[in-house]
């Protein structure tokens, strides 16, 4: 009876370790938005707080951004429980490595927004810049409303 308590004891703590990526909170320190190949510095009044890991995990706070980059379909309030999107169902397309070391990978999936509506999930690539393990830059393409934004990440 000791050794199955002990081998069950063994195999979840592995299982456990095995598929943990850690989360990584950054803030936008600069925001571009282009239509096409012209980009146009921008930014908002409300801080954009972006949750991410190397593995596709994308959780964006900030309702001023998000319901512009919904193109205003996305009704949202900031410091409610509506200010939030997450990509889901994220598939990995493909992943590059740069000759400075730096990684860029590119997911597809849907970003849901949770809204007072009900939910607006907009088909989305997003492609991420990482340097070892951080995430330097996201590149997120909207594909309902051909709206593209490049976001620069700082660290927290």
């Amino acid at each position: 009876m000791k050794k199955h308590y002990f081998l069950f004891i063994l195999f979840m703590s592995l299982c456990n370790g095995y598929a943990q990526e850690l989360i990584q909170e950054a803030e936008v320190s600069k925001a571009y938005v282009g239509n096409g190949e012209e980009w146009q510095n921008t930014s908002f009044k409300t801080p954009v707080t972006i949750f991410s890991n190397r593995l596709g995990f994308l959780k964006i706070s900030g309702a001023e951004f998000l319901i512009d980059l919904s193109g205003d379909k996305a009704k949202l309030e900031a410091n409610t429980a509506y200010e939030t999107a997450e990509l889901t169902n994220q598939e990995l397309v493909s992943s590059k490595s740069e000759k400075n070391g730096l990684v860029s990978t590119t997911y597809k999936g849907k970003l849901v927004f949770k809204t007072f509506d009900g939910v607006y999930a907009p088909d989305v690539t997003v492609v991420y810049t990482i340097n070892q393990a951080d995430i330097l830059r996201l590149k997120i393409n909207n594909f309902k409303n051909s709206k593209q934004y490049i976001l620069d990440l700082e660290v927290k």
